[in-house]
């Protein structure tokens, strides 16, 4: 059988009278359907105003005190050693240097020591008030008889 080409589309029909009205009765509830995508950030809120402060609460217990072991005794400061005068805190001698060694430094007036690396002010020195003289000393043990002297040279007078 041979098939001749399709023919051209036909008008669209007229519309069909309105059906009968449904029964009144509802039907099963349909299955939930699929999540919608996340929606935009919204616009931020306005600031609220401060609230009033709370309570004070209640004190807690009473912690155990625990007492820990006592420590080594610590190693003995260093002595000052008073070593001389500089003329400005830079001219003191580089780091490192022996703990204790003092200097005074002449424009500022005040003396510096070393703890074996950095200068650290020992302040200034300290004058007190002149002591009390002290009491006088024992009388001490007679000494050794001196070597006898060289002969002297006699003059002589002239009479008259």
């Amino acid at each position: 059988m041979i098939k001749g080409d399709q023919g051209a589309k036909g008008d669209d029909g007229e519309d069909g009278d309105k059906g009968e009205k449904g029964t009144p009765e509802k039907g099963e509830q349909g299955i939930q359907g699929l999540n919608g995508d996340k929606g935009d950030t919204g616009d931020k809120g306005d600031v609220a105003q401060k609230g009033d402060t709370g309570q004070k609460g209640d004190n807690g217990q009473k912690g155990d005190a625990i007492t820990g072991d006592k420590g080594k005794k610590g190693a003995p400061a260093p002595l000052l050693q008073y070593i001389g005068a500089v003329s400005t805190f830079t001219a003191l001698p580089a780091q490192p240097q022996t703990a204790g060694d003092t200097y005074y430094v002449d424009d500022e007036g005040l003396y510096y020591s070393s703890d074996g690396t950095i200068y650290s002010s020992a302040g200034q020195m300290i004058k007190g008030d002149a002591g009390t003289k002290g009491d006088d000393g024992a009388v001490g043990q007679k000494g050794d008889n001196g070597q006898k002297g060289d002969t002297g040279y006699r003059r002589e007078r002239r009479r008259g």
